[in-house]
């Protein structure tokens, strides 16, 4: 009777963790990575493991910051998915990098239903200053903004430009700025050494990631994008849908294991008393 019960729980569990990792249910997705049997012996090691489940059932909720995905250093510091982040490609988009021109954009970023920046955006491009410039201003993680980047534009072969901006820090060009969360002004990724979001995210997470990532590509795409450029998307996103179906298929696996594990070990300690 012990066994079978024990035997449905873990169908119970098993269920729910299949679920919640295919409907995208961050407590739970945040669980199980990589619990692995050690070679040449019958123990399990839990390796970072962010366990939101237990064996019978009940959702335990836990947060493990951690330095990278796979490592034992723990950190607090915040990922590009903290910052706030601005593109050169979407101020090109919206005509601020026109020659010859000053525009000016004001911008609101929000977090959990609150407001965390709210930053005006003005971009001179060989008008009243002698080179490209962006100017922010505003506030932002309840700090006050108020910096300067210049720009720098790069001619393509076939016409028109690409435009970068010069990070204050390293001088480098990048097409990206990012404010952490604490700081006054922007700066490249690079020059803030700040780590990407799926540098701490099991495989699944990052599946996860990418499917989002390419489903956006999908729906952006024109009307007259060529066919070769719409199924080369599409066999990507086919491509993480099975990766991400695998990983939890072999994280089921792994749980069963383990479960078989512990129920005889508890079996064999009831037995010896």
């Amino acid at each position: 009777m012990h066994l079978s019960k024990h035997k449905e729980g873990d169908e119970v569990v098993a269920q729910m963790v299949e679920l919640s990792l295919r409907q995208g249910d961050t407590p739970l997705r945040r669980a199980f990575v990589s619990i692995t049997p050690r070679k040449k012996c019958d123990r399990y090691t839990r390796k970072n493991t962010q366990i939101d489940v237990c064996t019978r059932g009940i959702p335990i909720e836990t947060e493990v910051s951690m330095c990278g995905y796979g490592s034992r250093r723990r950190s607090n510091r915040p990922t590009t998915d903290d910052c706030i982040r601005i593109n050169l490609s979407n101020l090109k988009q919206r005509g601020m990098l026109q020659r010859h021109c000053m525009a000016r954009h004001e911008e609101v970023w929000s977090q959990y239903g609150g407001t965390i920046a709210d930053l005006t955006l003005v971009t001179d491009v060989h008008c009243l200053e002698a080179s490209p410039c962006l100017r922010i201003t505003g506030s932002a993680f309840g700090k006050a903004v108020d910096c300067v980047v210049y720009l720098e534009e790069q001619p393509l072969p076939y016409g028109g430009e690409r435009w970068f901006a010069l990070c204050p820090h390293t001088g480098r060009r990048c097409t990206a700025l990012v404010l952490p969360p604490g700081q006054t002004h922007f700066a490249s990724v690079k020059g803030w050494n700040v780590p990407y979001g799926s540098q701490r995210e099991c495989p699944i997470h990052r599946g996860h990631r990418a499917i989002e990532k390419a489903k956006a590509r999908l729906n952006a795409l024109s009307k007259y994008t060529r066919k070769s450029t719409r199924e080369r998307l599409l066999d990507k996103l086919i491509e993480r849908e099975v990766f991400v179906e695998d990983e939890i298929d072999k994280i089921a696996k792994m749980m069963y294991r383990y479960d078989a594990l512990v129920l005889a070990r508890t079996s064999a300690g009831t037995r010896s008393r």
